[in-house]
């Protein structure tokens, strides 16, 4: 914490402003920074103090002008990805937040969050300050935490667009009707850091379920809906279809409004269910699809057969929700969507290894990746295992920490069962990596590392 002040000091000690005005800024924004250990964060009301002054005048450090430059406007993220947020944007149901954190040099700001009874959403950008590729832009580590538990099921969605990263952070697990969010990410670019932010969230409850319950039937198939739930976000759909058992026919559900007009599909939930002594499979499906002011939809299974999909016309169910009442949707379950936030035990392992190694050796290990040794070469990682003769049972999982300013700098290192930390360095030379030194220390052995995963 102390450094990243000092070199936000620095940051505002190269702007020739009148002294004053410069110790009102920096007291002002270290105070806001004391909130949130750990972190240089930009908070809009620290923003706005610190605009003022930086554009008041007709000078502008060129180190602090190229970081402000990098924070992306606020804008609909949510929108950018799916058309039943863009209608929740439109209808003023989605909050703004505008919070940015910079580390490494990176700016990271959430945009918005959304929740209803269907899902929690939450819209990122990152400005890409490099040449890169899409892949690598596109590659973080994130995790969304609530009462200091992660949140289950959670899946990212993320493009590039004008050279920056927008992205979503997305769960459709049951979570309390309100609640803080904390989500942090350690890995940005390659880069691991330390973003992190807390969001007040609670859940938009205008959302009705209607019980339908309707069958229909055709040679060896059955399918029934069971309900349709109708939210500002989507138009969710439990249904299920009995088929004749098969091992690669493929399912999918069309739903239509009155007018004939498809509704788009945007998640789907499907499980096959076989059941032998019936001869049959059960496709069960949750499917949620384009947000709909219809209260008639006709709902079609379809197979693939030859690559194309064919429509199940005989099995189609008209659904009129005006002969149906809505009841509130509840939030029944005891038990959420959350689990401990404890590592697997590899993981642990091999942290607690790297965190020993880059201690002894005075490393600052943010500034290596993390990474399979594999990443070096194949043929590197499978000399290097036969040189050593490793035995992946009685060690702590070899890991290359490769230095990011050169790329061409790294360190092999493994744990073996007696607490002995291998060491080895090594060095990219005409596109090929050598080891060019080694060494060993002593730290803790597996045995007492398991003892401490196991007392957490």
């Amino acid at each position: 914490m102390g450094n990243e002040i000092e070199n936000f000091k620095e940051k505002i000690n190269a702007i020739p402003i009148p002294e004053d005005q410069l110790n009102s800024a920096i007291t002002g924004s270290i105070s806001s920074a004391k909130k949130r250990p750990r972190k240089v964060s930009y908070v809009i009301a620290v923003a706005a103090t610190l605009m003022v002054i930086l554009f008041g005048s007709a000078f502008v450090s060129p180190a602090m002008a190229k970081i402000f430059s990098q924070v992306p406007l606020v804008g609909s993220v949510l929108s950018y990805f799916d058309t039943g947020l863009e209608q929740a944007s439109n209808e003023g149901l989605v909050t703004s937040v505008g919070e940015t954190f910079v580390d490494r040099d990176i700016p990271i700001t959430i945009t918005e969050v959304y929740y209803d009874n269907f899902r929690l959403v939450v819209g990122y950008s990152i400005p890409i300050q490099e040449q890169m590729d899409d892949y690598k832009a596109l590659e973080t580590e994130i995790k969304m935490r609530v009462d200091d538990q992660i949140v289950t099921g959670m899946n990212t969605h993320s493009t590039v667009k004008d050279d920056l990263v927008l992205g979503t952070i997305e769960t459709n697990v049951r979570l309390p009707e309100s609640f803080t969010l904390d989500i942090s990410f350690s890995e940005v670019f390659n880069k691991i850091g330390d973003w992190s932010f807390q969001l007040p969230v609670r859940k938009n409850t205008d959302a009705l379920v209607y019980d339908v319950t309707k069958t229909k039937e055709m040679d060896a198939y059955t399918f029934e809906v069971v309900d349709v739930q109708l939210a500002p976000s989507g138009t969710k759909i439990h249904m299920k279809l009995d088929t004749p058992m098969s091992e690669d026919t493929t399912y999918d559900f069309l739903v239509y409004n009155h007018n004939g007009e498809k509704l788009e599909l945007l998640e789907e939930d499907k499980k096959t269910i076989p059941l032998v002594n019936f001869e049959k499979d059960v496709v069960k499906t949750s499917a949620l699809y384009e947000p709909s002011e219809d209260h008639v939809f006709t709902i079609i299974p379809a197979l693939y057969d030859d690559g194309k999909l064919i429509e199940m016309k005989k099995l189609a169910i008209v659904v009129d929700l005006s002969t149906v009442k809505g009841k509130e949707i509840s939030n029944e379950a005891a038990n959420y969507g959350l689990i401990d936030d404890k590592v697997d035990q590899e993981t642990f392992l091999r942290n607690y290894m790297v965190e020993e190694i880059g201690s002894e050796l005075g490393i600052e290990l943010g500034e290596y990746s993390k990474a399979e040794v594999t990443v070096l070469s194949l043929e590197f990682a499978s000399d290097f295992q036969k040189e050593q003769k490793i035995n992946k049972k009685n060690v702590v999982k070899t890991t290359a920490l490769i230095e990011e300013s050169s790329n061409a700098n790294a360190y092999v290192v493994y744990k073996t069962e007696d607490g002995i930390n291998h060491i080895f360095e090594a060095e990219k030379v005409r596109d090929k990596w050598k080891i060019t030194d080694s060494y060993t220390f002593e730290g803790k052995t597996i045995v007492d590392l398991e003892m401490l995963y196991d007392n957490q």
